[in-house]
C-alpha cells in the first residue's frame, strides 16, 4: 500500500491511519469506539440565566467561588459579590457582622428576579427569615386567606402565631370540614377542642366534628 493510501478515511482529517490496512487514524478509531460515531457532538452551551422554582435567578458560573463545586450560583449573590467582594459585611437590618459563610442577600422590594444592585442588601439569616414571614402574610392578605372569628381578622400565618398552634393544623381541620370558629381553637390537650363548657356569659363552644 502506497504512503497516500495510509491516511485516515474520516473526511478532512488527513492524518496517518493506524496501520496500512487500517481506516482511521488513532483519533478517530477511538472516538468510534467510546462515542459510537466519529464525529464530536456539537458542544451545548448552557444557558447564561435559568430560573429557579421559587423566582429566583440562577446563573451559569461554576468557577465561581460562590458557587460550592456547583455549575450555578444565585444571581442575586453574584450580583453583590461583583460590587462589593468578599466581606464581612453589615446586616443591612441589624448592623450585626456577617460574612457570605452565613449571609443572605435580601432584595428590597421582595421582586426575587430584581436583581439590580441597587435593589440588594447584605442580611443575617434571622432578619431575612423575619421579613420572609412579613412577606408570606401580606401575600396571604393579598390573596384573601383571611379568617374571621370573635371579633378578629386575620390570615393564617397571625392565627398561627396567636393560637400557638401550627398553620398546617389549622388547614388541616378546615380539610376535615371544621367550622371556622372550631378550626380556630387554641389546642386542648392531644386532640384540641372536643368538648362543651357553659359560662356565665353563654355557651363556650370547644367541639370539633369528629373529634
Amino acid at each position: 500500500m502506497t504512503e497516500s493510501n495510509c491516511i485516515c478515511t474520516v473526511e478532512g482529517c488527513g492524518k496517518r491511519s493506524r496501520s496500512a490496512s487500517a481506516k482511521y487514524c488513532e483519533m478517530h478509531y477511538y472516538r468510534l469506539r467510546r462515542n459510537g460515531r466519529l464525529q464530536l457532538l456539537p458542544r451545548v452551551v448552557p444557558p447564561r440565566l435559568t430560573a429557579h422554582t421559587a423566582g429566583y435567578q440562577l446563573l451559569y458560573a461554576p468557577h465561581h467561588s460562590l458557587a460550592g463545586g456547583q455549575p450555578r450560583v444565585y444571581e442575586h449573590r453574584a450580583v453583590y459579590h461583583a460590587h462589593h467582594g468578599e466581606g464581612p459585611f453589615d446586616c443591612h437590618w441589624c448592623a450585626k457582622r456577617v460574612t457570605w459563610a452565613d449571609m443572605h442577600v435580601d432584595h428590597l422590594n421582595a421582586i426575587v428576579d430584581d436583581n439590580r444592585i441597587d435593589n440588594l442588601v447584605a442580611s443575617c439569616p434571622a432578619c431575612n427569615v423575619k421579613r420572609g414571614l412579613d412577606k408570606m402574610r401580606r401575600t396571604c392578605k393579598q390573596r384573601g386567606r383571611l379568617l374571621s372569628s370573635r371579633g378578629m381578622t386575620m390570615c393564617l400565618a397571625d392565627w398561627s402565631r396567636y393560637l400557638g398552634i401550627s398553620r398546617a393544623a389549622i388547614e388541616a381541620r378546615l380539610k376535615k370540614g371544621w367550622s371556622v370558629h372550631d378550626a380556630l381553637m387554641p389546642r386542648l390537650g392531644r386532640s384540641g377542642p372536643r368538648s362543651k363548657t357553659r359560662s356565665s356569659v353563654g355557651i363556650i363552644d370547644f367541639a370539633a366534628p369528629g373529634a
